[in-house]
């Protein structure tokens, strides 16, 4: 996650926030995919047959939320967990004290 652990809060209940009027909130990684994804109610469709770890995930989610009429909210980018030192490096920033 690119920005620091105190404002990851912050952004999860913006997220949330998002799906009052909204169907569903992507929150773009940097690698094609996504750092975030959420619904107010499942959507399988969503993910069936998806070509996972690739760069065209995202814009193969977007394409079919579009496909299916649903209002969708984007987040800013950021980066997502893939690999056990993106973990480790997430832990470390949720340990920073928030911003301000």
């Amino acid at each position: 996650m690119a920005q620091e652990g105190g404002d990851l809060g912050a952004r999860m209940l913006g997220a949330i926030r998002q799906l009052a009027d909204r169907e569903l909130v992507i929150g773009p990684a940097t690698d094609g995919g996504y750092w975030l994804i959420g619904m107010n109610q499942p959507h399988p469709g969503l993910f069936t047959d998806m070509q996972w770890s690739t760069g065209r995930v995202l814009a193969d989610t977007i394409r079919r939320a579009r496909a299916a009429g649903l209002r969708t909210a984007m987040l800013p980018p950021d980066t997502d967990v893939d690999t056990w030192p993106d973990l480790l490096e997430l832990h470390r920033k949720l340990q920073a004290p928030p911003a301000g």
